[in-house]
């Protein structure tokens, strides 16, 4: 089915039509509220009969394809019931220029399940490592750091673009904060904060068709310790300090990102703190992230931030820099 609304129609009609073609899939009917708002389903009778051919599972439909998802309501509450709907029938929704595709949760397929013809499916081998990710994070006392240190400890690894590789800290995170785990699906819940409002996308959450590997009851509970762990305290160390070079500094060894760290060491022959070390040093070294680059020397921070700075502002006293930039007054 391919489903559009009057805001000139030919050219979202020939890319729908296009993107049915490319992807094989034949078009049993096309929906056409021309000149209508898409403020309310209720005066789109066009999009009504769409909605009642799904329920009625006219043509054993897969698929609904939609230019934007903004054109397919704007009313949250209705794009919502009629989102559930279309799942409830196992009928998935494209939305051609947002790149959403409901079968496969509106984005990469999550680690932990593959795709097939019927939409996603839990691969076992994996689907164990999240639910032990889960497990875990639950365990009082226990921390995504934590959790990576034991899968690497205990010989657990991950196929990423076909290699054996660690697990490391982002990813432990990333599986603890994706609802697809519980089957939960949700839109616009990338879209920058400000865009969002400006646009008036509210985040939707459906509940999605497939088998989760989860419990809601269990991901909530993680998301309240997620929640909980992540107030961020005031910075007590020099809180106006900004680590400009941080990621920018390349590795020696293995080309990954040199990140700030900082040594702070009790005195404990008179009290206090000795003076706060800042340095740079590659974020592959780090055991939370496997620990896979053997390259263990750091940079002092100060030292390599005024170099780069003393650089740059040579930089200045080049006739030709100086006028590609703007710098030249003459």
């Amino acid at each position: 089915m391919v489903q559009t609304e009057g805001y000139s129609l030919d050219a979202p009609k020939e890319k729908l039509r296009r993107y049915a073609e490319y992807k094989n899939l034949e078009i049993t009917g096309e929906y056409c509220d021309a000149g209508k708002s898409g403020k309310s389903i209720k005066g789109r009778p066009a999009f009504q009969q769409m909605m009642e051919d799904v329920a009625s599972q006219k043509d054993d439909v897969s698929y609904v394809l939609v230019f934007k998802l903004s054109r397919f309501g704007r009313n949250a509450a209705d794009v919502l019931k009629s989102l559930q709907l279309l799942l409830d029938y196992e009928v998935n929704l494209v939305s051609v220029d947002d790149a959403i595709d409901s079968s496969t949760q509106g984005g990469p397929i999550p680690y932990g399940y593959r795709k097939e013809e019927d939409g996603l499916v839990q691969y076992p081998s994996e689907a164990e490592i999240v639910k032990l990710i889960f497990d875990m994070y639950l365990q009082d006392g226990m921390l995504a750091t934590t959790i990576v240190w034991y899968l690497n400890d205990n010989g657990f690894t991950r196929m990423v673009k076909g290699k054996v590789s660690p697990f490391k800290y982002d990813f432990v995170t990333t599986v603890l904060d994706n609802p697809v785990y519980c089957g939960k699906i949700f839109y616009n819940r990338r879209t920058n904060s400000k865009e969002q409002k400006k646009q008036n996308r509210d985040v939707m959450e459906i509940q999605g068709s497939r088998e989760p590997i989860l419990s809601v009851e269990q991901w909530e509970q993680v998301q309240q310790k997620r929640k909980a762990n992540s107030v961020r305290h005031k910075k007590v160390d020099e809180p106006d300090r900004v680590s400009i070079l941080s990621g920018l500094v390349k590795c020696p060894v293995c080309g990954a990102g040199m990140i700030a760290s900082k040594n702070k060491h009790i005195n404990k022959n008179h009290g206090g703190y000795y003076k706060i070390l800042h340095y740079y040093s590659c974020e592959n070294a780090r055991k939370q992230n496997g620990m896979t680059c053997k390259f263990r020397h750091t940079y002092n921070q100060y030292k390599v931030d005024n170099a780069v700075l003393e650089m740059i502002g040579k930089l200045f006293t080049v006739p030709s820099f100086k006028k590609e930039t703007g710098r030249d007054s003459g």
